[in-house]
């Protein structure tokens, strides 16, 4: 494996396509992103992007485990289909998981 001046694996440096194709991705996850409401966009975030415990959330926002995993789903289903509606491929989730 060949690893650049700036310490980072080549393998790991995005192409100049992926680039584009990241920035677009970006560009379309802040629009749907601006599509939620307040609570889903609030728990979106500090669960899925700052690492915020559920239950931790859920006290802080004096509610309970099952309407956060409700806004996280509805949250999520919205960025897919967002994506999906861009053109980007998507992952489509279990009813498991």
């Amino acid at each position: 494996m060949s690893w650049l001046g700036d310490g980072l694996p080549d393998w790991l440096t995005p192409r100049p396509g992926e680039r584009l194709e990241q920035r677009e991705q970006l560009q379309v996850l802040a629009a749907a992103i601006g599509e939620l409401s307040d609570r889903q966009r609030e728990v979106f975030v500090a669960i899925a992007l700052n690492d915020v415990p559920i239950d931790v959330l859920a006290l802080q926002l004096e509610s309970n485990r099952a309407a956060m995993y409700q806004n996280l789903f509805d949250a999520r289903r919205t960025l897919r289909k967002g994506l999906a509606t861009a053109g980007h491929a998507v992952v489509e989730e279990s009813a498991s998981a």
